[in-house]
């Protein structure tokens, strides 16, 4: 029993609502040799995309102000960031 108990979770993960909906997310396969290819990928999808070398903002600075200022000051804080185009040489 003491080995067995490693794979055992204490907390359910983020998302997860009750152990059912764990227990059954973990026997459901999610490897491309079970799905469809379409399932798969949109399984494996990560939550969240950004490019390479992109600057996130730092959403916990703006936590506390009403969200119709938040977006402003992103926009402001990433403009500023940004890189300027370099125009090109014909």
């Amino acid at each position: 029993k003491m080995e067995a108990s490693k794979y055992f979770v204490d907390q359910l993960p983020y998302g997860v609502k009750n152990p059912a909906q764990y227990n059954q997310e973990l026997r459901m396969p999610t490897g491309p040799e079970w799905n469809a290819l379409p399932a798969h990928l949109q399984r494996i999808k990560p939550k969240f995309f950004s490019k390479v070398g992109t600057i996130v903002p730092p959403l916990q600075l703006v936590k506390h102000l009403p969200k119709e200022s938040q977006a402003g000051i992103i926009d402001t804080w990433s403009a500023k960031k940004r890189p300027t185009r370099l125009k090109a040489r014909i």
